[in-house]
């Protein structure tokens, strides 16, 4: 259920229930009393027993029986002021009131009947218990007192009640100061519950206005005797009519929306006979059209006819204009499914042409990528033969400088007839060493670039060290020094053709860097390090380092920064394919010390 549905439920009940309110009233018509009204109670009863026992003891000493009244007030005062200090409220009320009530009984018995003056409390005490405590008790107590007081009527006449004695004045005048002092008090106390109530009973009504104005629902009462039909404020204000207008049935239905009145007329018949009254329906309002919902329960007599009605009504229009236009949404909503529907099918249709040739398409794509990369793994491979061949040129000329010279040597010795058998010996000895030299170079460059894919671990010091023994005899040519700095014990993971072709790529590069830029001490240092799990590998050159317009690009496939069409554009970028791709690592370049750094960040190989 919504929060206004509940709101409008809880203001009929509320509304019903102050209709009914007068006979529904408890026998108990006053809160509790306070704290200061029953001391102030007590105090007047204490004072008067006190003042009363004092003027009997000035006055009269020789009537003892008197004392027997004041003691019994002052007995009772005590209780009730015990019951008091214990927040004992209820307690105190009763012993107060009865035992006041028993006291004036007892005195009264002994001071003349109904002739006593104490007979005057009577009518405090009654009124004190019917507000305090409930009209029930005190009707009982004044029953209770019209016996006693026939009682008294009936003994005196026939002599049974003991002789009165004479009263002093004096005892007048402090019996009627107390009973004066009680009823200011209680007076004070009924008027001041009096303002109360109504405060109270304002306090609830101006509450029950701003309910009716949040939930925006009004209530009306119907008297069926005199057909008179009158509204709350907020009521007149929903119907558009000045506050406090009062209509008769056949005028309410005036206001009601011609189209609509037929079918409110029937549930109003049928609510006169205990049916159920709930119904929206329109109204006309200053010549505009407005929704209301109207509930309304029928109150009868005894035989059955109805007396009068209570009910309310709620605004509504709002809440039928968002039903309304709701209603519209979702007809334009179906609308655009419907159009959406026909365009999708439409959209299908081309997807499905598009699909009958999108084969043929993905075909030809992927043919003309398998062409590129094919290319593109074609001219590495001729690019890595091609430095392969400097570098076994570099590595043979220094053996085959030599092998000319033991030629050229062995032809002085021969023309001059100095060659013999020892010394032919010996240059022979020392040609075959120098073949044997540049076979050796040759193996070394065919187990690097043997073709393998299976990835194992491999020395990384090891690994170095051999791609470095190829580059020697460029480095020697070029008078660069190489310095390594690695820790035997390190050891990747990969396949060690790959790694050393990416070393292999690295060294080459920098020494193409150091020709061109041309040091006053040309250097390439290798430096490997531990970082964790990881080993970090640095190739650093003193070549003047990298244009910081293209350090970005440099590993991006066919992009050079060699002249003279020396280079291919495919080293650096197949290099970082391998580190990152094959190695789980990372390739990266900064300009450092007059210079480029390239570092291979890459895992350690598992410990066994």
């Amino acid at each position: 259920m919504s929060t206004r549905s509940t709101r409008f439920s809880d203001s009929i009940n509320r509304f019903v229930t102050m209709r009914r309110g007068v006979g529904d009233i408890a026998p108990r018509i006053a809160w509790e009393p306070s704290i200061f009204f029953l001391r102030l109670s007590l105090f007047a009863l204490l004072a008067g027993a006190l003042g009363f026992i004092a003027v009997l003891y000035l006055v009269s000493p020789e009537q003892k029986m008197r004392y027997l009244g004041p003691v019994i007030v002052i007995g009772v005062v005590l209780l009730s002021w015990t019951l008091l200090s214990l927040r004992r409220l209820k307690a105190t009320l009763h012993v107060l009131a009865v035992g006041t009530w028993l006291a004036t009984v007892a005195i009264t018995t002994f001071t003349g009947g109904v002739r006593a003056p104490m007979i005057i409390a009577y009518p405090v005490i009654i009124m004190m218990i019917g507000w305090l405590i409930g009209t029930r008790l005190a009707v009982w107590v004044a029953v209770l007192t019209v016996m006693v007081n026939v009682i008294f009527v009936v003994a005196e006449t026939k002599g049974f009640l003991p002789t009165a004695a004479s009263t002093h004045p004096a005892m007048h005048g402090v019996l009627q100061i107390v009973i004066f002092v009680l009823s200011a008090t209680l007076i004070q106390y009924l008027v001041g519950a009096y303002l109360r109530r109504l405060t109270d009973l304002a306090a609830s009504q101006a509450e029950l206005e701003r309910a009716q104005a949040v939930a925006r629902i009004g209530s009306w009462a119907y008297d069926v005797a005199s057909d008179t039909l009158r509204s709350s404020s907020r009521n007149c204000l929903i119907l558009g009519v000045p506050e406090g207008s009062t209509w008769s049935s056949e005028s309410f239905m005036l206001h009601i929306h011609p189209d609509d009145r037929a079918v409110v007329w029937v549930d109003w018949l049928g609510l006169a006979k205990g049916g159920v009254f709930d119904r929206e329906h329109r109204i006309m309002v200053a010549g505009e059209i407005r929704w209301i919902r109207q509930t309304a329960e029928m109150a009868f007599d005894a035989d059955g006819k109805p007396v009068w009605a209570t009910g309310v009504t709620q605004d509504v229009t709002d809440r039928k204009r968002a039903d309304l236009e709701l209603q519209i949404s979702q007809a334009r909503l179906q609308q655009y499914s419907d159009n959406l529907e026909v365009k999708v099918l439409e959209r299908t249709r081309e997807l499905d042409d598009l699909n009958h040739t999108l084969d043929q398409r993905i075909q030809g794509e992927i043919a003309k990528r398998k062409a590129q990369e094919s290319l593109l793994i074609h001219q590495s491979r001729l690019a890595a033969m091609g430095e392969m061949i400097g570098a076994i040129a570099h590595q043979w000329r220094q053996p085959l400088n030599a092998i000319s010279l033991v030629l050229q040597n062995m032809r002085l010795q021969h023309s001059s007839g100095k060659l013999t058998d020892e010394s032919m010996g010996r240059m022979q000895d020392k040609a075959e060493q120098l073949v044997q030299r540049m076979s050796s170079t040759i193996d070394e460059f065919r187990d690097l670039f043997k073709p393998g894919k299976r990835a194992e671990a491999f020395n990384l010091a090891n690994a170095i060290r051999t791609t470095a023994d190829i580059m020697d005899g460029a480095f020697t040519s070029h008078a660069i020094t190489l310095t390594i700095e690695c820790e035997e014990s390190i050891e990747l993971v990969g396949v060690r053709g790959e790694f050393s072709q990416v070393m292999l790529n690295l060294l080459s590069n920098a020494d193409d860097a150091v020709q061109e830029h041309r040091p006053n001490s040309p250097q390439v240092g290798v430096k490997a390090m531990r970082c964790g799990d990881r080993v970090r590998i640095e190739v650093q050159d003193n070549g003047g380092g990298v244009d910081p317009a293209i350090i970005d690009r440099i590993f991006e496939p066919y992009f050079t920064t060699k002249k003279d069409d020396i280079g291919t554009g495919i080293g650096l970028y197949l290099s970082r394919m391998i580190v990152e791709n094959n190695m789980n690592g990372r390739l990266t370049v900064v300009n450092v010390d007059g210079g480029a750094r390239f570092a291979l960040d890459m895992a350690l190989a598992p410990v066994t």
